[in-house]
This record gives structure tokens, C-alpha cells and sequence, in this order.
């Protein structure tokens, strides 16, 4: 980060500036760069720094202390629920426990299409946190729309989330991904994502696979 405010400030002497630069100058003219570039950084880590704790504390006041302590579900639990269908397709990939988070996902195939099931446990302290962040967003209400896609606030079985989509090009033409997050329980995080599938059929799919259920059963 010095690095490159130091080569921004010194590229802006160098067209600034004209004539010879005496030896004495140069150092003078060196250490400025230095200076400056060192002011820049702490008021941009002091930024960052005040809107990060700004941030959590904002997220603190959602998340419960009692998820930051809860135990996450194990390995096999989040295994458990993922089907071995879903729309009469088979699964044939799946993924569990990332690095400081709790994860499950399952992905789904059939032909060009396709549907990703996802499952975090907010337990514990970055769970927690990510739970919160999500929480933050869906409060917001936000809503929008333009070519690329949409996104809107939705609640399923009482629960409260988003719909999104987004229109994509690949080697198949115009593509479009639906998704649908959810926070269940204001523990879990519950997204399908479906490629190829519409929003509707995934809201259906999660009622039927009784998905939020078999969530808040395991709170």
C-alpha cells in the first residue's frame, strides 16, 4: 500500500516538476514522498479500521451471544441433509466444512441444467458473524432491477430471505442463475441455486424436500 501511494506522489513531481534536481533536493524531495505516502496509509487503515468496528458492532447487536457460543453441527449432520434428489436429479457433487465455517453443498446435474444446494451453521464466532451480515442485508429491504437481473426481499415458511437472478454468457449462450437464501432459525443460512431453473421451481423444491423444517428441527 505505501508502495503505491509512494509511486502515485512521485509519478505527480516528476510532471510537476522542471529543471535539474540537485543532489540535496532529490533526498528532500524522496522523503516527502515517503512522508506523504505513510499520512495516506494510516488515514486509510484508520478508515477501514473505524468502519470494520463500526460494522460489528452493528452485527453484534443482531447476533445473539448465545449462537457465538452454540455448538456447530458436525461433518456427517450437514452431510445428512442433503438429498440424494432433487427435481429428479441426482447429485453428483458435494463439499463440506471450509476453514472457520460450517458449510455443506450438494450440486446437482441434470443435462445443461443444474441446482446447488447450500447450508451453513452460524455457530460459533464467524458463523455468527456471517449469519449477522446477512441478516443486515435482508433488514435493509433492498430492491432492484435492471438487464442484468433482479433481486427482492421474500419470506418462506416464515422465514425471511431473497430472491435473485443474474443473466451470464457461456460457451451455451444466455444463461440464467436463480437463487434463494434464507435465514432459518437465525441460525442457518439455506441457498439454492439454480442454473437453468426457475426462481418458482426453487421455492417449491424447498417446501417439498421440507428443507426449513429439518433446519429448525436441528436449532
Amino acid at each position: 500500500m505505501k508502495t503505491k501511494y509512494a509511486l502515485i506522489l512521485a509519478t505527480l513531481l516528476i510532471f510537476s516538476g522542471c529543471g535539474e534536481q540537485k543532489e540535496d533536493g532529490a533526498k528532500v524531495e524522496s522523503a516527502n514522498i515517503e512522508k506523504s505516502s505513510e499520512v495516506i496509509e494510516k488515514q486509510e487503515v484508520k478508515s477501514l479500521k473505524d468502519a470494520g468496528e463500526h460494522l460489528m458492532k452493528e452485527i453484534g447487536k443482531i447476533t445473539s451471544d448465545d449462537l457465538k457460543k452454540a455448538t456447530p453441527l458436525s461433518n456427517e449432520q450437514l452431510k445428512a441433509l442433503l438429498p440424494n434428489t432433487l427435481d429428479s436429479m441426482k447429485r453428483t457433487a458435494f463439499s463440506v466444512g471450509k476453514i472457520g465455517m460450517h458449510t455443506v453443498d450438494g450440486i446437482y446435474k441434470d443435462g445443461d441444467k443444474s441446482i446447488t444446494l447450500s447450508i451453513m451453521d452460524g455457530a460459533g464466532e464467524v458463523g455468527s458473524a456471517m449469519i449477522g451480515m446477512i441478516q443486515m442485508g435482508i433488514s435493509m429491504g433492498g430492491e432492484r432491477q435492471d438487464e442484468n437481473g433482479y433481486m427482492k426481499p421474500i419470506e418462506i415458511d416464515g422465514q425471511k430471505g431473497f430472491e435473485k437472478q443474474e443473466k451470464f454468457d457461456n460457451d451455451n449462450g444466455n444463461r440464467v442463475k436463480n437463487s434463494i437464501t434464507l435465514i432459518v432459525s437465525e441460525r442457518f443460512m439455506l441457498m439454492l441455486t439454480g442454473i437453468g431453473v426457475e426462481a418458482d421451481k426453487l421455492n417449491e423444491l424447498i417446501k417439498k424436500e421440507n428443507l426449513v423444517d429439518k433446519l429448525k428441527d436441528l436449532k
